[in-house]
């Protein structure tokens, strides 16, 4: 089963066979495509979809973003086209999770948070264009 990381500001899938994805959430995010050149990212109300524009090719950086996103739900196939399990895993910090003294943190206790919100609010959910290393060139 492939494993979909999310939290401060970046999205992963680690472990499986995962070739497109259809991520349903709730919120508004700007998204930075970390995807390989071959893939592109639609935004729908609800709905982000990545899929190979050519060829397949499993997935591992997904992106990055800026915003309030909290998944809900997701949908994923593998190379051949059949249904991949994707399960869901939040990254975050939890003060109360820690064990450790007060005195030994390296974070700010006032920068510890567990919010779906990264960086700022956004108005409205956009991708931002997809660039290739060849552009830089």
């Amino acid at each position: 089963m492939a494993l979909l990381y999310y939290g401060g500001g970046d999205c992963a899938i680690r472990k499986g066979n995962v070739s497109s994805l259809t991520i349903y959430y709730r919120g508004k995010i700007i998204v930075d495509s970390k995807l390989p050149i071959d893939y592109k990212i639609e935004l729908e109300v609800g709905k982000l979809i990545i899929k190979p524009a050519t060829k397949s090719q499993n997935l591992n950086e997904l992106f990055s973003y800026i915003g309030e996103f909290r998944i809900k739900a997701i949908s994923a196939k593998n190379m051949d086209g059949e249904k991949e399990h994707v399960g869901i895993r939040r990254v975050m910090d939890y003060s109360e999770l820690l064990e450790t003294n007060a005195e030994d943190l390296t974070i700010l206790s006032e920068n510890i948070n567990a919010s779906h919100l990264h960086g700022r609010k956004v108005r409205r959910a956009r991708v931002l264009l997809q660039t290739s290393n060849e552009d830089n060139l």
